[in-house]
């Protein structure tokens, strides 16, 4: 059941899980059912996605922006669409692997794109910022 609370995601991540994907494919159908329990809002099935995939996540979204604090803000964003977008997961199209990374470049481009905006749209009167 969903609760209005937010999402608290496993912040700690073990060092050796930064470089590579940790989930043998031989997991592949226990990631898709993560998935599945997912699309129900099952906060166990989202802390098992982020253990197996947290490492995967920040190596692929540091690779992209170098530098960790903003990976770190991507693994956030990347986990919380997850959590959004899981029923529109197709196993037909890729693996839970692929699907994240794809998430995450997603994540970047969208993030990349405010980026943009803000700075087009230059500096406001301190009492017109939201």
């Amino acid at each position: 059941m969903a609760s209005a609370a937010p999402l608290s995601l496993p912040s700690a991540l073990p060092a050796s899980r930064t470089t590579a994907d940790p989930c043998p494919a031989a997991d592949e159908p226990l990631q898709r059912q993560w998935l599945l329990a997912l699309a129900q809002q099952d906060e166990a099935a989202l802390c098992a996605l982020v253990r197996c995939h947290g490492g995967f996540v920040f190596s692929a979204a540091l690779r992209l922006v170098h530098d960790t604090g903003t990976a770190g803000l991507l693994v956030e964003e990347v986990f919380w669409q997850a959590w959004r977008q899981a029923p529109r997961f197709d196993p037909e199209a890729g693996t839970v692997a692929a699907w994240l990374g794809r998430l995450v470049q997603c994540c970047v481009e969208q993030a990349a794109s405010k980026r943009h905006a803000a700075v087009a749209a230059g500096p406001q009167p301190i009492g017109e910022r939201r």
